[in-house]
């Protein structure tokens, strides 16, 4: 942003670590597939049967760490998902002679 020739005011982290697990146990429960012919070969018919059984936990640990965000920010040690950043835009005024 400052490159273009706003002043940043301020960068702040919208979700801390819980934010990040809670985000990335979601993206498992809703996209990891179930069945074996969408895996393929023998790692489908042993891998489909495991995710059937810990998919309503990637589920659960989705709810309970965006929640745990909500009560505890922890910003050590991992990166944010999103960030929130406060600029400046430059005046346009012209000097008068």
């Amino acid at each position: 942003m400052e490159k273009v020739g706003f002043t940043v005011e301020r960068t702040d982290w919208l979700e801390g670590a819980f934010g990040l697990y809670g985000y990335f146990f979601e993206i498992m429960y809703y996209n990891l597939p179930m069945k074996s012919s969408k895996i393929g070969g023998k790692t489908g018919r042993v891998t489909a049967p495991a995710l059937k059984l810990i998919h309503p936990l990637l589920g659960w640990l989705a709810v309970l760490f965006h929640r745990l965000e909500k009560h505890a920010k922890v910003t050590t040690g991992v990166g944010p998902k999103n960030y929130a950043v406060i600029v400046k835009k430059p005046s346009r005024r012209k000097a008068r002679g």
